[in-house]
C-alpha cells in the first residue's frame, strides 16, 4: 500500500504521486475502482472535500441508523469486557485474538496500537495508522458469546468451506504462501472478488495475513475442525 507522504502529496495533485498511487492501486483493486480513483486525485482539492462531506452526511443521515445496535453501550460494553485481555497480553497477541487471522508485527515506527471496537463493518477488521500510532478496528463480540449449543462456529466454518474458488485456495495455500495477485490468478477472478474469499477464509480459521503485506498462509494450526465441531453440535 501508498505510504501517507505518497498520498498526502498525490493529495496536493503531484504527478509523480498520483503516478505511484495509481500504480500501486493497480496492484491491488479493479480496473473501474482505479478509474474513480484517478478521477478523485485529479479533481479540485475543495471540490473534492465537499463531496465528502455531503457524502459523509448522507450516510450518517440515512444509512448509519439503519446499521447501529438497538443497543447503544454494546461498544462500550464490550471493550470494558476485552480489558483485562489487553492488560495480560502483548500488543500483537492482543490483535491476534480479537482480529481473527491478522498478524501484526509492530515495528519501530509505531509507538502504540489502539483498538477501536466496531459494529457495522463485522466480521471484517478495519486497520489504519495516524502518524505513530497503529489503529484497529476489531468487530464487536459481547452480544455474540458462543453457547454451547449456539451453531455459528459451525455456520461460519462450512461457509468458508462451501465455494469452489475458496476451496482451490485452500489447496494452493497447502503449497505456500502466495499473494494477492497471485491468488486471483489462480482462481481467475478479480482482485477484489479473491480478496472477499480470502476473508471469508481468513476469518473461518483457516487463513493467515500478516498486517502490512498482501501475502496469506495456511495457518499452521488449522484451528477449525469441521468434523468434530458438528459431531460436537449434534452431540454424538
Amino acid at each position: 500500500m501508498s505510504d501517507p507522504e505518497t498520498i498526502r502529496r498525490a493529495a496536493e495533485r503531484d504527478p509523480e504521486a498520483i503516478a505511484e498511487l495509481l500504480a500501486v492501486a493497480r496492484e491491488y483493486t479493479d480496473a473501474d475502482k482505479c478509474e474513480s480513483l484517478q478521477l478523485a486525485v485529479n479533481r479540485d482539492p475543495a471540490e473534492s472535500k465537499q463531496a465528502l462531506l455531503e457524502l459523509l452526511s448522507g450516510w450518517n443521515e440515512h444509512v448509519f441508523p439503519q446499521l447501529e445496535p438497538a443497543d447503544s453501550t454494546l461498544a462500550e460494553r464490550d471493550a470494558e469486557a476485552k480489558r483485562e485481555l489487553v492488560k495480560s497480553l502483548r500488543p500483537e497477541q492482543v490483535v491476534e485474538r480479537l482480529a481473527p487471522g491478522i498478524q501484526w508485527v509492530p515495528g519501530p515506527e509505531i509507538d502504540r496500537a489502539v483498538l477501536f471496537p466496531a459494529y457495522t463493518p463485522r466480521p471484517w477488521v478495519y486497520m489504519s495508522e495516524y502518524k505513530r500510532v497503529k489503529i484497529f478496528c476489531p468487530p464487536i463480540t459481547l452480544d455474540r458469546e458462543r453457547s454451547p449449543g449456539d451453531p455459528a462456529e459451525l455456520v461460519r466454518i462450512y461457509k468458508a468451506l462451501g465455494d469452489e474458488s475458496r476451496l482451490k485456495l485452500l489447496k494452493r495455500l497447502q503449497e505456500g504462501p502466495i499473494s494477492l495477485t497471485d491468488a486471483a490468478k489462480e482462481v481467475g477472478l478479480a482482485k477484489s472478488t479473491t480478496h472477499h474469499h480470502l476473508a471469508i477464509l481468513r476469518q473461518a480459521g483457516f487463513v493467515l495475513i500478516q498486517e502490512g503485506d498482501d501475502t496469506y498462509t495456511l495457518r499452521p494450526d488449522m484451528r477449525p475442525e469441521p468434523g468434530a465441531l458438528l459431531k460436537q453440535y449434534l452431540g454424538t
